[in-house]
């Protein structure tokens, strides 16, 4: 047959759409084009399972007006060029007359007169009557981005039986990354055809080749705690993707650190890295690119790192009330394993911050003092930690309290004796009341001894000369000494007050008018019924 190919088929009224690369496949798959008669749409008779869950829509070409039918020894072909890796499907929109007996064949080429890459062939059962999106799935094939392919129509058997729709306006081009094709008298040709481009979808997703086993690391073997050394490694990508690094510090196949960056495929990487505790230590690297795809663990450098930290130091020693605005002096000591000489870090606030460190290094085991002094009334809490001369350090040391006052601060008052029931039960609960003046007006924290072993813990604040009340149960019978003592907001403590002598009898209470007059007014006489001992 010497030109097998017949226009049969125009529609004058289109939709304009073209493009590539749509990651809602759905978008695109339902949509009308053409006339409203003629609805094109995907063929849901081919279900297709997607091997990989980011497939898109990725080179299509969408509008018709046209179809022609080929026949053998005559092909068709439209060419593309893919945005992604991998091809893993395409659709076009087709047809037939009759019926045929033979199958239509697809193919994929990197050149029109070149062997297929992959093909696959429908039977005429498959091809509908009218035009109509046919899916044909072949294996899936990787191909270099941004390069020419081709979709070659191979019609099988006799006569003009299979159609491809296009679009003829050559005023427009309804795909601007190729252009259709004929096979015809032995040659392939574009020129003068009347068909600009046919109707195809590519369907896409990236495929990503691991990066290769980078090289074992370089950097130094030997080294002391403490100090950061720089470690390099460089490897290739197949696909030439960005490229990070995961560091195994410790040998455990386990990735300990990545680095921050993405280099290109074959730039040397390079990370900074400390140890904190002396030993043997095999370090590993593997690669990872920009898709997620793991390269396997390097080869193993060795490397060996010496000292220890020193041990902890003691809490530290030195006064524990004091005024601002003076200074005081503390100690603290401790060893370093390897007998390296030691400063010493202090944190003077609680906050697990080093607030200060000592101007010099001590001799392992030599007692450190320093002098500090707070200008701001408060608690604090004092914690020391050690560094040796290469900078590996201990744990924080446990905390010493240290109460600072105002230097012109005055504690409150003396409290007066406590007052409350002095005649009790075992297992009931009294309530003892307390008040005193501060002198600069401040608010006021006080605490009871109970005389039984227990106190009540600081409580407040309450304002300067107001009244508080708190409550207590004994479990022993005797007798009993309650006493109160305040402190101001600043810490600064009064003197504990004069006892108020209750009694847990050992004997039944006498219920005299006499006693239970006592007992209400305790206050009056409370020397009277101490003496009673009842």
């Amino acid at each position: 047959m010497a030109f097998g190919i017949a226009i049969v088929f125009i529609v004058t009224s289109i939709i304009p759409c073209m493009g590539q690369r749509i990651d809602n496949i759905g978008d695109i798959k339902n949509t009308d084009f053409g006339n409203t008669n003629d609805v094109i749409q995907t063929n849901k008779g081919e279900i297709h399972n997607a091997p990989y869950p980011d497939e898109f829509l990725d080179q299509f070409q969408i509008i018709w007006n046209k179809g022609i039918a080929v026949g053998p020894p005559d092909l068709l072909a439209q060419s593309f060029k893919p945005s992604e890796n991998m091809l893993t499907r395409i659709e076009l929109l087709v047809g037939k007359i009759g019926t045929p007996t033979d199958n239509l064949s697809i193919s994929i080429r990197s050149s029109l007169d070149g062997p297929d890459i992959t093909s696959i062939s429908l039977p005429p059962e498959k091809i509908p009557t009218d035009k109509d999106w046919i899916e044909f799935d072949f294996e899936n094939i990787l191909v270099n981005i941004s390069q020419t392919y081709y979709i070659v129509f191979t019609p099988w058997g006799a006569g003009m039986v299979y159609i491809w729709w296009g679009y003829d306006n050559h005023n427009f081009d309804s795909y601007a990354n190729g252009e259709s094709w004929l096979y015809t008298n032995g040659e392939w040709s574009t020129e003068d055809f009347a068909i600009k481009d046919w109707c195809f979808k590519t369907y896409a997703c990236h495929f990503s080749n691991p990066p290769y086993t980078p090289h074992s690391p370089y950097g130094p073997t030997v080294g002391l705690t403490w100090t950061p050394y720089s470690y390099y490694t460089n490897t290739t990508d197949p696909d030439g993707d960005d490229i990070r690094y995961g560091w195994d510090w410790n040998g455990d196949n386990t990735v300990d650190e990545w680095t921050t960056e993405f280099y290109p495929s074959g730039a040397t990487a390079n990370i900074s890295h400390s140890w904190n505790t002396s030993g043997t230590y095999n370090v590993k690297v593997k690669a990872e690119d920009m898709y997620g795809a793991q390269s396997d663990f390097s080869s193993v450098l060795v490397v060996v790192m010496s000292n220890d930290p020193p041990c902890t130091p003691y809490s530290p020693s030195g006064p524990t009330v004091g005024l601002t605005w003076t200074p005081y002096s503390y100690y603290t000591n401790t060893t370093d394993p390897d007998g390296d000489d030691i400063r010493y870090g202090w944190d003077w606030n609680g906050d697990n911050t080093v607030d200060e460190w000592t101007t010099e290094f001590y001799p392992s085991g030599a007692t450190a003092n320093i002098s500090h002094s707070w200008n701001t009334s408060g608690t604090y809490n004092v914690k020391v930690k050690a560094e040796d001369m290469y900078g590996a350090q201990s744990d924080f040391s446990s905390a010493k309290k240290v109460v600072i006052v105002a230097s012109d601060n005055d504690p409150p008052e003396k409290p007066d004796a406590p007052t409350g029931t002095i005649f009790c039960k075992i297992g009931i609960s009294y309530s003892y009341s307390a008040s005193t003046t501060d002198p600069d007006g401040d608010q006021i924290y006080y605490m009871f001894d109970w005389d039984d072993g227990t106190n009540s813990e600081w409580t407040g604040p309450y304002n300067t000369e107001q009244t508080i009340s708190m409550s207590h149960i004994w479990d022993v019978k005797g007798t009993y000494q309650i006493k109160v003592k305040a402190k101001d907001e600043h810490g600064e403590e009064s003197e504990w007050s004069d006892p108020l002598p209750i009694t847990m009898p050992k004997n039944k209470l006498i219920n005299t008018p006499v006693l239970r007059f006592l007992d209400r007014h305790s206050h009056i006489f409370p020397l009277l019924k101490h003496l009673l001992e009842l």
